[in-house]
């Protein structure tokens, strides 16, 4: 559709019937020193804007933001509370966290990599490696009744160093106990089975 510009008087194509300019700058040099819509008039949008606020009145709101604060609901702390102790995962997710960072899981970790070379052992792979339990960790704890990481530190089993071996991120994550693949080892001993087999 050809219009005519109403700052220009030259036509352009446009697809609005509304249209009324061919660009920007031209409805730009229109609008420039036309009275904006709401210029003086009163808004209750912010009234306090470009006013100062007296002493009291700030006093007023620090203690009313105070008072007001929200608070969750009891069963929802609980549950947030759960969740930071590790109760949601059975109780364990809060030491084992700890174990793995633990100066005897660095030092495990460290003497996989150097009996191995720092390549990975499946495929050879160096750079970015990671150590694997190959009887899974999770597997030892639950199997060890290893319940804070004290206990941990002294069981012997879990620092086996002929239990571990060094493998790259992809072979790794073709292993079956890989992040919550160890369900797999866990599960039947528990008299449960998974739906689901990996393929």
């Amino acid at each position: 559709m050809i219009l005519v510009c109403a700052a220009c008087n030259c036509q352009y194509n446009s697809s609005k019937r509304a249209s009324k300019y061919c660009s920007g700058q031209c409805y730009g040099a229109a609008k420039k020193g036309c009275r904006p819509w709401n210029k003086g008039k009163k808004t209750n949008i912010a009234p306090w804007l470009g006013k100062a606020r007296s002493p009291e009145t700030i006093q007023k709101i620090v203690n009313t933001k105070r008072l007001a604060q929200y608070t969750h609901p009891a069963e929802v702390r609980e549950k947030i509370a759960q969740r930071l102790r590790g109760k949601s995962r059975g109780g364990s997710a809060n030491y084992i966290a700890s174990i793995r960072g633990s100066w005897r899981y660095k030092e495990w970790r460290n003497a996989v990599f150097m009996r191995d070379s720092f390549s990975c052992v499946h495929c050879g792979a160096t750079g970015y490696v990671q150590a694997d339990h190959i009887e899974p960790f999770a597997l030892l704890i639950r199997k060890h009744q290893i319940k804070s990481v004290d206990e941990a530190l002294q069981c012997e089993a879990l620092w086996k160093v002929e239990n571990g071996r060094t493998l790259c991120k992809p072979c790794h994550k073709r292993t079956p106990s890989y992040s919550s693949g160890t369900r797999d080892f866990i599960l039947p001993q528990n008299g449960f089975s998974r739906a689901v087999t990996k393929t």
